[in-house]
């Protein structure tokens, strides 16, 4: 992407099993990153009003996880996932 992580930033420790011993792995946020000369801006996850109702069915069906509102459901199924 051609940016640099800003001084003092805090990264975000992942676990990383693939190389056969667990790691941590790091990573930063966009808004802890700057620009060099022809850095890319990676494209922000969205979603819009239209694929909201299938994404919640598929969860549902998947992940066996309802609510009312489509935040709360990504936050249960995010829990589910890490408990599991």
């Amino acid at each position: 992407m051609n940016r640099y992580v800003r001084r003092g930033s805090k990264g975000i420790a992942l676990l990383d099993e693939s190389g056969g011993y667990p790691r941590l792995h790091y990573v930063f946020d966009v808004s802890d990153t700057a620009l060099r000369r022809n850095a890319l801006y990676p494209d922000l996850w969205q979603i819009n009003e239209s694929l909201k109702e299938p994404v919640r069915s598929m969860l549902a069906e998947n992940y066996g996880v309802h609510s009312e509102s489509f935040g709360q459901q990504l936050a249960d199924v995010a829990g589910k996932l890490v408990q599991s």
